[in-house]
């Protein structure tokens, strides 16, 4: 693929050719944290890592290009305490939609001894977060919490960030065209059986996420470039079921994986994937 793509002053201005990628830092039940880079800007989407060295590591790393932390939902794997902690120590905007601010304040922020500001956006209209232009979704999760996804913008380039789901139609109609989409692949119905969890019921299966992928390649003009699957249940799930899940699908319903697949590992970083 090629690396090159036109560096953004907002999420509309061109200034010179730059790269833009993705990389999942953590995707699993223990913790979620995304990285966006598009030139000398970044932003996190999420940041569920459990011990404050782990985030000073982190933003320590990212110093002087971070621009931000969108957060989905306020489960303990998606945005924590301690991370939270040393966001308001570093000075990093933290970013929610307003449906989900009270549920962030009400679990996280309340233990924090001196306030921390969180920046709400509402509706659906593209806003501004760190020099991307983001519209958020809402999808079916846990009741009672609100929970986001996000189609992302930069230049010319569409992502689709979207975990913590359970109901494909949510997703469906933002997935068409995507250049990038990363989607959680929770767990596979067999193994749910022999190990039984009530929250995987709130979780995209394998064969759902296979479908919805599938979909999506048949409705747009063209399928997107690159496919990351992420979340996968520890117990309830491998990356051998996911991949095929997805690549037997296509296979079943005649149409070709024109797209990279690949898989967010659990607890370590997956690769660095160019979207250009």
């Amino acid at each position: 693929m090629s690396a090159s793509l036109e560096s953004v002053g907002t999420f509309g201005e061109t200034t010179r050719p730059v790269s833009l990628t993705f990389q999942s830092l953590r995707s699993s039940s223990s913790g979620n944290c995304l990285l966006l880079c598009c030139g000398d800007h970044s932003i996190l989407i999420d940041c569920g890592l459990k011990t404050q060295k782990e985030c000073r590591a982190l933003l320590d790393a990212h110093a002087g290009r971070l621009r931000g932390v969108l957060v989905t939902h306020a489960h303990g794997d998606h945005i924590c305490y301690s991370a939270l902690k040393i966001m308001q120590a570093y000075g990093t905007p933290v970013y929610c939609h307003d449906d989900v601010l009270p549920h962030v304040h009400r679990k996280h922020v309340g233990r924090l001894n001196s306030p921390l500001e969180l920046t709400p956006f509402a509706g659906e209209a593209a806003v501004d977060v760190g020099g991307f232009g983001v519209r958020a979704f809402p999808v079916p999760h846990e009741p009672q919490c609100p929970t986001f996804g996000f189609v992302i913008t930069c230049g010319n380039k569409k992502l689709v960030v979207c975990t913590d789901f359970h109901d494909p139609d949510a997703i469906r109609p933002h997935l068409c065209d995507a250049d990038f989409v990363f989607i959680e692949a929770n767990h596979d119905p067999h193994l749910l059986r022999l190990h039984p969890n009530y929250a995987s019921h709130f979780h995209l299966s394998n064969a759902k996420a296979a479908r919805l992928l599938c979909d999506a390649a048949r409705a747009g003009r063209c399928a997107p470039r690159h496919v990351m699957l992420g979340h996968l249940s520890e117990q309830r799930n491998t990356e051998s079921l996911a991949r095929h899940a997805v690549t037997d699908h296509f296979a079943d319903e005649d149409v070709d994986v024109d797209f990279e697949l690949s898989l967010a590992p659990r607890r370590t970083a997956s690769q660095v994937v160019t979207i250009a």
